[in-house]
């Protein structure tokens, strides 16, 4: 991370640098672009904190990010709060960012094929543009999935990005509550920062999913903006 960070600093600070901030691995100029990391061969959680969950580093395995060209945001970065010593290309001690966007809840199950996982709705229902046996997703999750021992749990799904090719990719954030009270050792242990007064949530994995063309996509995209649960979301 300090070799990572070292890197950042010297391309900050090029004479036409369109980077941006830099916030815990990430660039503030185009957020959703590198949110869009993703865990090929998920590992056991971390046994110590590192990083924000939105953060690859907050991960002590290999990440891969998507590539895009022609493509579409579907959230806006309303604000980044870090923590970070001695600067912010340092230790990052606490922190989140806010994002403006669609959430809506999912539940996430594990399948018998792999301990694949897949995508319903918040009550263990098909999800209304999963119906269509051409669109298909796929669930990259952060770390092995003992997470989801209760099928009940409520996770919930935050499109970041889409391309604009005939074949379209959407990727969206997967997100749980943050518990502020949890003794898990991957939590900053303290911070100098005021709580967010908004809802807080960490991110779990990412969703990709694939749809034959934009008759498809409509399905989705009606589905993300029929009453989102926030406008402003915080991630930690």
């Amino acid at each position: 991370m300090l070799a990572i960070s070292g890197l950042a600093r010297v391309m900050r600070e090029l004479p036409d640098s369109q980077f941006g901030g830099y916030a815990a691995g990430l660039w503030e100029s185009d957020i959703a672009n590198w949110l869009c990391w993703k865990v090929e061969l998920p590992g056991s959680p971390p046994d110590k904190y590192t990083a924000l969950s939105w953060s690859w580093a907050s991960l002590n395995t290999k990440v891969t990010f998507e590539s895009f060209w022609d493509s579409e945001c579907l959230v806006k970065l309303i604000g980044v709060e870090l923590s970070c010593f001695p600067d912010v290309y340092g230790e990052i001690g606490d922190g989140w960012i806010v994002l403006s966007g669609y959430l809506k809840p999912i539940q996430l199950r594990q399948t018998e094929f792999m301990n694949e996982v897949k995508v319903v709705g918040p009550q263990g229902e098909p999800l209304p543009f999963l119906r269509d046996t051409d669109v298909s997703h796929h669930v990259y999750m952060d770390a092995k999935p003992a997470l989801l021992e209760s099928p009940s749990e409520v996770f919930y799904c935050l499109p970041l990005k889409r391309n604009n090719y005939s074949v379209v990719y959407v990727y969206c954030l997967l997100l749980k509550g943050y518990q502020y009270n949890s003794t898990s050792p991957n939590r900053p242990r303290s911070s100098k920062l005021a709580r967010p007064k908004l809802r807080a949530f960490e991110r779990v994995g990412l969703l990709e999913i694939c749809f034959p063309g934009r008759e498809a996509l409509k399905k989705f995209l009606g589905w993300i903006s029929e009453k989102p649960l926030e406008t402003e979301i915080v991630i930690r």
